[in-house]
């Protein structure tokens, strides 16, 4: 018990200090090279981030719980690296559809290419989780993290060039991967086959609708990012970044939340216990809420105060856009909790369409509300898809909740 209490503290550990990353690194850039170059960088490390959801295509849950071993190791990577190709080559069509300049285009390019890598990275992980070592996850997401703000840092104060410093955070991203990670993979049983179009072609097809979920969740929350691209300049482009990074604390809140719970839900589920299941979502959606507000609370009086002292800016015009936001992260935080409540009752494919509508109206509001209101339009839209969202969500989890409880009446009937 101690052991698997180590694993999951580091595996925690690892994927916090990860999940920093953007705040991190645009930190980095606006004191070193402007504003200017922060913008580019915040919205084409958002852009990278939305194309990762194609190249790592969802598949590690699929990997991880392999546990027969339908699909080898060497699979999941052959799939891998047929995503991450498909995924530069849209990058550079996006590109040249935007018709950005060869700098900015770069600064995409090789943000890809740091994702490319990672998802390579994220197969090695699937195989420690499947050998039941998140700790080797963890420890591995800790000190590659870690190192890569430190190097990044290095390298940009010594040549305060964004493009060579991306390109050589890559470089170091591989070795990382090839030396540390390759010792930990030594430590465990790496299945190998030759590559099979049949396997690659399944792999796709099964993590299909998780991708598509994915793509679609991350493009909602940056649509007021592409809408700013189309009307706005790299500066308020920055001063959207800097704004909205504090939203992803609630994100991670309702996951660090809901995960103890999953287990507990499910078993509840398949018991039959559907008041057991609406007690322990009510609680969990009223803990969200109670540590929610006692976050925007904290924003409201330190928020501004903190992220100037950070990033160097005058921020003070943009208070009530940024408490918009933070509201509006509280209502994904409701999102992302029901929706893991929805996976462990097997409820999956029906929320493509809750992310899919939110998508259509995410995309049509924020290009009418940034071009006319700028900043205050683009926290206007994040709020209203994310309230949006919430709505969907509740509306589906009830529907479903209610849906399963009159199938169970009829089964007791026959």
């Amino acid at each position: 018990m101690k052991n698997e209490h180590k694993k999951i503290l580091w595996n925690t550990i690892g994927s916090t200090v990860n999940a920093l990353s953007s705040l991190v690194f645009l930190i980095i850039v606006t004191r070193i090279n402007g504003i200017n170059e922060a913008g580019i960088f915040s919205y084409s490390f958002a852009t990278a981030c939305l194309f990762f959801a194609i190249s790592i295509y969802s598949t590690r849950a699929f990997q991880a719980t392999d546990i027969q071993e339908n699909n080898s190791d060497s699979d999941y990577l052959y799939n891998r690296v047929t995503t991450s190709l498909i995924m530069m080559i849209i990058a550079i069509i996006f590109c040249l559809l935007r018709e950005y300049d060869i700098r900015k285009s770069l600064i995409l390019i090789l943000l890809c290419l740091f994702k490319c890598i990672e998802t390579l990275e994220e197969t090695f992980y699937g195989i420690f989780q499947k050998n039941e070592h998140l700790d080797f996850v963890g420890k591995s997401m800790t000190i590659r993290a870690i190192s890569t703000y430190l190097i990044f840092l290095l390298i940009d104060i010594i040549t305060k060039s964004l493009p060579f410093s991306i390109m050589m955070l890559n470089l170091y991203y591989l070795f990382f991967l090839i030396i540390y990670d390759q010792k930990y993979l030594k430590k465990l049983k790496f299945t190998k086959t030759k590559f099979s179009l049949k396997k690659n072609k399944e792999l796709l097809k099964a993590g299909f609708n998780t991708f598509l979920f994915s793509f679609l969740s991350l493009y909602v929350i940056n649509a007021p990012r592409y809408a700013i691209d189309t009307y706005l300049t790299e500066e308020m482009q920055t001063v959207f970044g800097i704004i909205v990074m504090p939203a992803t604390v609630m994100s991670l809140l309702s996951q660090f939340i809901i995960h103890p719970f999953l287990t507990k839900i499910s078993k509840s589920f398949y018991q039959n216990q559907e008041k057991e299941v609406k007690k322990i979502v009510f609680q969990l959606l009223t803990l969200m809420g109670l540590l929610g507000l006692g976050i925007i609370l904290c924003a409201c009086f330190l928020g501004i105060p903190v992220l100037e002292i950070l990033y160097g800016m005058d921020l003070k015009e943009y208070k009530f856009s940024f408490l918009l936001i933070m509201v509006g992260a509280l209502f994904y935080g409701f999102s992302i909790l029901m929706s893991y409540v929805l996976i462990a009752l097997r409820k999956t494919f029906c929320q493509v369409f809750v992310v899919l509508i939110t998508a259509v109206v995410a995309g049509v509001l924020s290009a009418i509300l940034v071009k006319n209101y700028f900043i205050l339009g683009a926290s206007i839209s994040y709020l209203s898809a994310m309230l949006l969202e919430a709505i969907l969500y509740f509306t589906l989890l009830k529907y479903q909740l209610r849906n399963i409880r009159e199938m169970r009446s009829e089964e007791k009937k026959i």
